[in-house]
């Protein structure tokens, strides 16, 4: 049996971090909060799989598994206010793994409204794919707050 690699324990140990974090019971449903909008079947990365974005806390957290890869690649987290125009907002590095791998990256400054998210694996050889697209509304959960602290003054 070989030794684990220190660096996958810090990912594992990352992954079990982000989930407890995010584990919520929230009262607003999953579907208000996020959507998923396709890439052109071209570009879409096989690699990456479970792309998911949650906010809370006034955060988004984002996270993602990349499979198993013969080659180190770059990780680009990328942000969009309208669906279509995106800004690097992040980066991580992929590693060479004979595992699934747990990435994770949170967005301390979220847009007010609506926010889209993907990320772009580039490989080694300078092949660049992304993940599926993901949507987050940060408007839903101010309007939820805002009703409450509407109607709690109220009273």
């Amino acid at each position: 049996m070989r030794p684990l690699n220190p660096n996958k324990n810090f990912i594992l140990l990352g992954l079990l971090l982000f989930a407890l974090l995010t584990n919520t019971n929230s009262s607003l449903n999953a579907q208000d909060l996020q959507s998923e909008t396709p890439l052109d079947e071209k570009t879409i990365s096989e690699e990456i799989q479970n792309f998911n974005v949650i906010i809370k806390s006034g955060k988004v957290f984002i996270k993602w598994t990349q499979l198993p890869s013969e080659t180190d690649c770059m990780l680009s987290i990328e942000k969009s206010d309208n669906g279509i125009d995106f800004e690097e907002i992040g980066t991580k590095k992929g590693v060479k793994s004979d595992f699934v791998l747990f990435y994770s990256f949170i967005d301390h400054n979220p847009s007010s409204s609506i926010s889209y998210y993907k990320v772009k694996h580039t490989n080694s050889n300078g092949e660049v794919s992304y993940s599926a697209i993901r949507q987050i509304n940060n408007q839903a959960k101010k309007e939820l707050a805002d009703t409450y602290l509407s109607t709690a003054s109220l009273n």
